[in-house]
Order: C-alpha cells, then sequence, then structure tokens
C-alpha cells in the first residue's frame, strides 16, 4: 500500500472519530472555531501598504533607555549625547534615508520608562514624525514591552504587579545586563489598560502610519499571582480537576495534558495583548499598520516563546523575523521563505534586516510588497540594521531598492499563483517531536531547492484549498478537525495528498511526483529558488528567481509556462537589477504550454509575461 493511499484512509478514519468526539478541539489545544473567528474577525490590512512600496530604517530606543545604559539616574541624555540624538532626528537624516530609497521610519513613541520620564521624548518623537511626513516619509512608532522599573514603579505603584516572575519570584529581564528593564506580564489588563495611553498618543499626537509593539518573547512565561489565577481559570474551563490548586508547571513534558494546556494559554494571554492594541489603535485610526515582533517562522517551536503565528498574525498588517541573513551553506539554501510565505498567508509583511544582495532579492520575490528594513539610523550615522557588521549600508543594495521602487506594477496586488500547499499543524509546533516538526521543515525545504512554488497554510484556520494541485500533509493523527475535513474534500475534487514523509527532503522525489503537473516549472540547481505571481486584470504572469549560492551564477535556467489562456501580442522579457533594462525572450510555443531558457541568474532575476493567464 503506497503512502498516499494509507495517507488517505487515515483521513477517513480520523473524519469518523471527531465527527463522534466533542472534546477534539481541547484536546488538539485549539478553541472550536477560534482561528476562524481570527481570520474573519482581525486587521484589515491598510489599503496603502498594497500600494506604496515599503523599505523600511528604524532608530526606536528612547531617549530615556540610551541615558540609563549611559547610568544617567536622572534619565536625561548629556549635551553631547543629546545633540547626537537631535542630529539623528533631523532633516539631514532624512534626506540621506531618501537617497538611500527608503520611504518609512520607525521611531521611539514609548519604551515602558513612565510617562513623566519619557514625556520629552514623546513630544519630540511627535516633531520628528511630522518633519518625516513633510520630507514624503511613512512614521512607524514603536511601543516596548517592558517595565523600566526604577522609574515606572515610582510614578506607577500599581506597576508592580505587571512584572513577570521567574518560577522562584525573581524577575525575568529583557537583558542580563540592563537588571533595571524588566518582562511584563502581557495580558495583565493594567498593563494593557497603560500601554493604552501609548498608542493613543502615537495615533492621536504622532499620527503614525504604522505601530510597532515590541518585545514579543520575554515574559510569556511568567510565576505570577495574576498569571496564575488566569491560568487555573483556563485550565477549569478544559475540564482540569482541582484547577484552584495547579500551578503552571515549571518542568515542561510535552506528552504531559498540563504542559499543553500552559503552552496553548500562553499563546492565547500574548495574543490576547496584541489583538486589544491592535483593535484599539485601528478604532483610532482604521488606516494604521500594526506590526509586532514575533519572530521567524522556522523548524523550531515558537510556542515555547509563547508565540503561535497564526493567532497572533490576523490581528495585524506586518511582523518581524530578526534571523540572520540568507546565504548558502551545507550545499542547500539558508532561507527566510517559511516566514515569508506565513506572512503571505495571514496578508502580513514581513519586516527583516536585509543587509545583503541576496537578502533583497529573497524579499523581492516572497515578501508582500516590502523589501524590510535596509538601514538603522542613530546620533546622526546610518548602518546596516543589524548594527553588527561596522561600515555604512551597502551600496551593492541600491540596484534592488531602486528596481523595487521604480517597478511597482509587479509588486504591488499581485496574486501567488502556487499549486502546492505544505499544511503547518498546531499540535506539531506546540508541542510535538523534534522529528515531527523536521519532517515538515524537510518538505518545505525539497519544495524550495525543486524550484516549487507553493503556500504554506495552518490547519487553524486552513480555508479553501481545493484549488491547490496537491496538498503536503503530516501525520493525520496531528490535523485539527477542519484540517482533516478540508484535505478530505480536497481529495474528492482531484487534489494529490502527499504525506510530507514521502517528499523526504529530497527534491528529486517532488519533480518525481510533481513533474509535468504544475503550471509553470523550471529545470535548475538545487540552489534557485522560485515564486510565481499573477495580475489577472491585466493578463500579465511573472516568475520570479533566487540564486542563493551567489557565487555560482547560473545560465540558460529551461523554464516552462502552461497558461489557461494567452493572448496576442504576447510580450516575454527576463529583467535583472544589476542590468540596465530587460532581455527580451523568444519562447517556443506549443499550444498554451511556453518553453524557453533564461540568461544569466546572478542573484535575482523576474520573467514578465504579458499576455498569459494561468
Amino acid at each position: 500500500m503506497s503512502s498516499g493511499t494509507k495517507l488517505m484512509k487515515g483521513l477517513a478514519l480520523s473524519l469518523a472519530l471527531v465527527s463522534t468526539t466533542a472534546a477534539f478541539a481541547a484536546t488538539f489545544g485549539v478553541k472550536k472555531n477560534s482561528a476562524a473567528m481570527h481570520v474573519a474577525d482581525g486587521a484589515e490590512r491598510p489599503a496603502w501598504m498594497d500600494d506604496e512600496s515599503l523599505v523600511v530604517a528604524g532608530s526606536w530606543r528612547a531617549p530615556a533607555h540610551r541615558a540609563r545604559l549611559l547610568d544617567r539616574m536622572d534619565f536625561m541624555l548629556p549635551a553631547e549625547r543629546y545633540e547626537a540624538y537631535r542630529k539623528e532626528q533631523s532633516a539631514a537624516t532624512l534626506e540621506a534615508l531618501k537617497r538611500l530609497g527608503v520611504n518609512c521610519v520607525i521611531i521611539p513613541c514609548y519604551e515602558g520608562y513612565g510617562y513623566l520620564t519619557e514625556r520629552r521624548g514623546m513630544e519630540e518623537a511627535k516633531v520628528f514624525a511630522e518633519l518625516a511626513r513633510q520630507h514624503g516619509m511613512r512614521v512607524g512608532a514603536h511601543i516596548g514591552g517592558t517595565l523600566g522599573v526604577e522609574t515606572l514603579f515610582r510614578e506607577t505603584p500599581e506597576a508592580r504587579p505587571w512584572a513577570a516572575l521567574q518560577p522562584k519570584g525573581l524577575p525575568v529581564l529583557v537583558n542580563e545586563t540592563e537588571p533595571w528593564r524588566q518582562a511584563a506580564v502581557r495580558n495583565h489588563t493594567g498593563f494593557i489598560e497603560h500601554l493604552r495611553h501609548a498608542v493613543r498618543f502615537a495615533m492621536e499626537e504622532m499620527k503614525a502610519d504604522l505601530l510597532q509593539l515590541g518585545n514579543f518573547g520575554p515574559g510569556n512565561a511568567s510565576w505570577d499571582i495574576y498569571t496564575a489565577r488566569q491560568f487555573q481559570d483556563f485550565i477549569a474551563a478544559r475540564g482540569f480537576e482541582n484547577s484552584h490548586r495547579t500551578k503552571p508547571p515549571v518542568e515542561e513534558n510535552d506528552a504531559d495534558p498540563l504542559t499543553r494546556a500552559w503552552r496553548d494559554y500562553r499563546c492565547e494571554a500574548l495574543t490576547a495583548h496584541y489583538r486589544a492594541l491592535s483593535r484599539y489603535a485601528r478604532s483610532l485610526n482604521p488606516d494604521c499598520g500594526v506590526v509586532c515582533s514575533a519572530g521567524g517562522v522556522g523548524a523550531d517551536n515558537p510556542m515555547l516563546r509563547g508565540v503561535n503565528h497564526a493567532q497572533l498574525l490576523p490581528w495585524g498588517s506586518a511582523f518581524w523575523d530578526e534571523s540572520a541573513s540568507a546565504g548558502w551553506a551545507n550545499g542547500h539554501p539558508v532561507t527566510r521563505i517559511r516566514s515569508l510565505k506565513t506572512g503571505q498567508f495571514f496578508k502580513n509583511s514581513t519586516l527583516m534586516h536585509n543587509e545583503t544582495p541576496l537578502d533583497m532579492a529573497e524579499s523581492l520575490a516572497f515578501n508582500l510588497n516590502s523589501v524590510g528594513m535596509i538601514a538603522w539610523f542613530e546620533n546622526g550615522g546610518i548602518v546596516p540594521p543589524s548594527r553588527g557588521r561596522g561600515g555604512p549600508v551597502s551600496s551593492y543594495l541600491r540596484p534592488y531598492v531602486h528596481f523595487f521602487r521604480n517597478h511597482a506594477q509587479w509588486f504591488h496586488r499581485t496574486s501567488r499563483a502556487a499549486d502546492v500547499a505544505v499544511l503547518r499543524c498546531y499540535q506539531t509546533f506546540a508541542y510535538g517531536t523534534e522529528a515531527e516538526r523536521r519532517q515538515i521543515h524537510d518538505a518545505e525545504q525539497s519544495l524550495i531547492e525543486s524550484q516549487t512554488p507553493f503556500d504554506i497554510v495552518y490547519d487553524q484556520a486552513p480555508g479553501d484549498l481545493h484549488h491547490y494541485r496537491a496538498l503536503v500533509l503530516p501525520d493525520q493523527q496531528v490535523m485539527s478537525q477542519a484540517a482533516i475535513q478540508e484535505a478530505e474534500r480536497c481529495r474528492l475534487l482531484g487534489t494529490e495528498l502527499l504525506p510530507a514523509a514521502a517528499l523526504a527532503g529530497d527534491p528529486a522525489r517532488v519533480r518525481e511526483r510533481l513533474g509535468g503537473r504544475l503550471r509553470v516549472e523550471a529545470n535548475a540547481p538545487t540552489a534557485i529558488a522560485m515564486e510565481v505571481t499573477e495580475q489577472r486584470g491585466v493578463p500579465e504572469v511573472q516568475v520570479h528567481l533566487v540564486n542563493y549560492n551567489v557565487s555560482q551564477p547560473i545560465a540558460n535556467i529551461p523554464l516552462v509556462i502552461r497558461a489557461a489562456r494567452l493572448t496576442v501580442p504576447l510580450q516575454v522579457e527576463y529583467w535583472n537589477p544589476l542590468e540596465r533594462g530587460p532581455v527580451a525572450l523568444k519562447p517556443e510555443r506549443k499550444g498554451g504550454e511556453l518553453r524557453l531558457k533564461l540568461p544569466r541568474l546572478d542573484v535575482y532575476g523576474l520573467v514578465v509575461v504579458r499576455g498569459a493567464m494561468l
């Protein structure tokens, strides 16, 4: 019996089981219809984020924080540092950023030291925001999620219970070198209410276009009294006995129901925090984009830090993945494609540190109308985003930024044209085994390395998946009821169901299973990744290619496009940001099929087919 047949029989059996198991959703840590509700009620993406090419620079360390780092207990910058800070927030800095192609700056609003302590910095940010708008910039306001306890507790004594605690009662620190800066209990109603004042200032005084909520990692596991009571209510609703006496576990065990409930609670608590502040911001300014620092999507277990992207992202417009740059290692591409595709699924731009041409190429191909953050500006200087590299922002980024800004028609409001989807299940990444997570990761890697355009979808909100030609699925035992039902419906409508294990991280197996069935296929080395987009109203198809092994450019890549419709005149061009203009291509045409070979691919190439519809 083939693995595909076993999977289909398993799905049928699972459907029979879930129809008679009322506790299914609770067993798998997902409330009935909760994810579907999140998507339906989530934040609507502001139109300007799809109409403007977002290139970001940031500097959001508040003056009070900078002063404390200098051991200034008055929390005021000394004269020479204040002069440098004013130079940072100047017209000259904005002009320099504009020359780099930046059109959005994210600046400090409030960092948790108390509104009296930070009042001067907030007022200066308000002035700088207006100056940035006069220079044609969008403005993002950063609000941190930490507590500057030395001043905050003095200004606001009721803030003391907001501090997150370790099991033995010690505070949870954001940074061991900054003991005065503690993590907060995110969903504490008092803390949320406190931050609402900063949100109102950002929306009404700064008139920010983006609201960035930072520091999402620390404090999601806390053993304070408020969290303990909330957790007791949470597990009581799930039917745990003696819940009023149960404390959050200190040692975690993936198979332990209490550990699973603890992880579920932390994810839902962080989502409650983000949802509350996002809703409030958009009630004040419906055109505001909301950003969270959720971190990247990979083979790790983000639920260990209380992050469930499928719950969080529907409430915002963008999220941060601050992982290392893309690259080539041990014969494989090292990518951030999983974060980018997760952003696509939830209509979020993915903000990343883009410091190299390869970073830029990855965003051009896979991001949702953004190339992320290309610069950090501080004290009058402009440096790469990570601030770990010396020297100025690389001049090698310039052609990619200009290409993105000058050819907006290929990045604004295009539709992804993927024939394959990979299903990521909550249970796998909340409390599954390393082997289960690696199986999904390896299947995704095989799709990347075989140039297969694919989407990442989530079982908490799978949606309508029948238009995919193939679904890559985990073991059915970790799939939610909604996902099982949708997969079975897709199978009946002709979608092929592929067990993730059947791909085994091998791009050759992908080509063997799907060869000849995809609308766009390339035959290239495993260093090449591909994304396909289209604009059906034009009609036009765009094929994006990225070479992760930048030391070895590739020439004469065969490409096949199987179009549902071709119009006259048909025009095919190949664009490379490093060249001044396009190269006209003359494909071989047979019915609706176009065959062509691409010229040299350095880092990024774009095939534009005008007159084609997939």
